[in-house]
C-alpha cells in the first residue's frame, strides 16, 4: 500500500508539472505573437550592365570600371559617373582594341541609361518633328537645357545616334541631326583624297587610322558566345570554352563568370580557387590604368575586391554553404565600406 501511495504521489507531482509547463508554453507563444517581427536587414542591390552587340551578350557587371562608377550610379549621382567615364575616354586609344571595345561597350550601355540624354531628347524631339529636313547640331545645343556645355551636348547627340533615337549625317565641320525614320539626304559623291600609308597592324577607314580587330580578341568574343550556347546542356563544355577564353587574357582575366560556371558544374572547390585566382591578379590589374591620385587606385581596388567577394557570395548561396556565405560577406563588407569612405576623399580631392 505504500509503494502504491507513493507512486500515486508522483503521478499526481507530474501532472501538475505538465500542466505548468503547457501553461508556460500557451505563455511564450502569446508573447511571440505580441512581438513586433524585425525583417533581416537586406543591404543594397548592386547595378548591374549588361550589353548585346551582334548577337553576343556582354556582362560588364564585374568590370573593374564598372565598378568605380556603380557606387556613384547607386546614388543617383550620373554627373560623377559620367565625369568620371569621360577622363578615360581621353587616354582609351592609347589601348588594346580588345580595352576599346570593352569601354565603348561601358559607355554605350551607361549612356542608355543617362537621365541627362533622355532629358535632353525630350526638349529636342519637338524640333526635330519640325525640321525633318534636318537641324544643325550646333544650333540644338543652346535647346538642351540639360547638358551643362558643348562637351556634354556632342556626348548627348553622339550616344543618342550610337542608341537609335536620332540620325546623324555629316556636314561639313558639323551634322545634321534628324528624328528617327525622317528622310535623310544622299550622301554627297566622294572626293578624291591622298593617300597616306598605314603602320603594319593598322587599317585605314576614310583617311583615318584605326586598329584592326584582332584574332585573339575576336576568338574571345566567340568563345564567350559558344559559351553561353552551350550551357544549356553541358555546364562542363561551357567551361571548357571558358578557360580557353581566360588563357587568352591571361593576366588580365577580370571576369567572375568562369567560377559561376564552375559552381553551376558541380565544382564548388574549382569556383572558390578561381575567385581567389582573381583576388591575387587583383594588383596585375590596377597596373593597366593611370590615376590622379592614390585615392582613385585605392577607390578602384576596394571596388573590385567588393565586386569579386559578392561573386562569391552568390556561388556560395548556391551551393548552399551559409558557413563560406558568412566569410566571404565579411570581406565584401569590408571592401564596400572602404569604398565608401574612399568615395568621400576623392569628392574632396
Amino acid at each position: 500500500m505504500a509503494a502504491t501511495g507513493l507512486f500515486l504521489l508522483m503521478v499526481a507531482l507530474l501532472a501538475v508539472l505538465a500542466n505548468l509547463a503547457i501553461k508556460q508554453g500557451k505563455e511564450a507563444v502569446h508573447e511571440a505573437h505580441l512581438k513586433p517581427v524585425t525583417p533581416p536587414k537586406s543591404k543594397r542591390p548592386r547595378s548591374t550592365l549588361h550589353v548585346s552587340e551582334g548577337g553576343v551578350d556582354y556582362d560588364y557587371s564585374d568590370h573593374p570600371l564598372f565598378l568605380t562608377i556603380e557606387p556613384a550610379i547607386a546614388k543617383g549621382d550620373w554627373d560623377g559617373a559620367r565625369f568620371f567615364l569621360q577622363k578615360i575616354a581621353y587616354g582609351i586609344k592609347s589601348t588594346s582594341e580588345e580595352e576599346q571595345r570593352e569601354f565603348r561597350h561601358i559607355m554605350t550601355g551607361f549612356a542608355s541609361q543617362d537621365p541627362m540624354i533622355v532629358q535632353c531628347m525630350d526638349a529636342i524631339a519637338p524640333i526635330l518633328a519640325m525640321h525633318p529636313q534636318g537641324v544643325l547640331q550646333t544650333s540644338l545645343y543652346a535647346h538642351m537645357a540639360s547638358a551643362p556645355d558643348a562637351e556634354n551636348a556632342r556626348y548627348v547627340l553622339y550616344f543618342a545616334d550610337e542608341l537609335g533615337r536620332i540620325v546623324r549625317k555629316k556636314k561639313g565641320n558639323t551634322y545634321l541631326v534628324f528624328a528617327p525614320g525622317a528622310p535623310t539626304p544622299a550622301p554627297s559623291p566622294p572626293q578624291q583624297q591622298p593617300e597616306i600609308s598605314a603602320p603594319d597592324g593598322i587599317a585605314k577607314r576614310n583617311n583615318v587610322h584605326v586598329r584592326k580587330k584582332t584574332p585573339a580578341g575576336n576568338r574571345y568574343a566567340e568563345l564567350n558566345r559558344q559559351a553561353t550556347q552551350v550551357k544549356a546542356h553541358s555546364y562542363d563544355d561551357a567551361v571548357a570554352l571558358l578557360y580557353e577564353a581566360k588563357a587568352i587574357k591571361g593576366d588580365y582575366y577580370d571576369e567572375t563568370r568562369l567560377a559561376k560556371f564552375l559552381q553551376h558544374a558541380g565544382r564548388l572547390d574549382d569556383a572558390l580557387a578561381e575567385i581567389q585566382w582573381l583576388v591575387d591578379r587583383v594588383p596585375v590589374r590596377l597596373a593597366q590604368w593611370q590615376f590622379d591620385s592614390a585615392v582613385h587606385k585605392q577607390r578602384l581596388r576596394a571596388n573590385m575586391l567588393a565586386g569579386i567577394y559578392d561573386a562569391a557570395i552568390l556561388i556560395c548561396e548556391r551551393a548552399e554553404r551559409e558557413d563560406l556565405c558568412i566569410e566571404y560577406t565579411a570581406r565584401r563588407d569590408a571592401y564596400a565600406s572602404l569604398s565608401d569612405k574612399l568615395d568621400a576623399l576623392a569628392a574632396d580631392a
